[in-house]
């Protein structure tokens, strides 16, 4: 089924039509048949008409010329401090739990 840009999408490659040596515009949503021959060439077939498929070129995502190379930000986890109001009673918590499980593991 041809693109809104005229083009087809065939094997994760995108390709236009190529009729002798002018590009063909076929309306976006046109049902068309691939062939693939021998030779590896791609081939679309509408009506009584064939058309060569021919590659375009992926778009990379930034320039080289324009765009400078952009590094990755470091991504860094936030610790509260001990005096935070969340972070002193859990502390309490965890410490009375480990002195409950050494008391109990000197009683046995």
């Amino acid at each position: 089924m041809i693109q809104n840009g005229h083009s087809i999408k065939y094997e994760n490659k995108e390709y236009h039509f190529q009729n002798e040596q002018e590009r063909v515009l076929l309306r976006p949503k046109t049902r068309v048949m691939v062939i693939e021959a021998l030779d590896s060439e791609l081939y679309a077939s509408h009506g009584e008409s064939i058309f060569k498929m021919e590659e375009i070129a992926l778009r990379k995502t930034h320039s080289e010329a324009f765009d400078p190379p952009v590094k990755p930000k470091v991504k860094t986890t936030y610790i509260p401090p001990q005096s935070h109001p969340w972070k002193g009673p859990s502390f309490e918590r965890s410490l009375r739990m480990k002195n409950k499980k050494e008391k109990q593991k000197y009683k046995k």
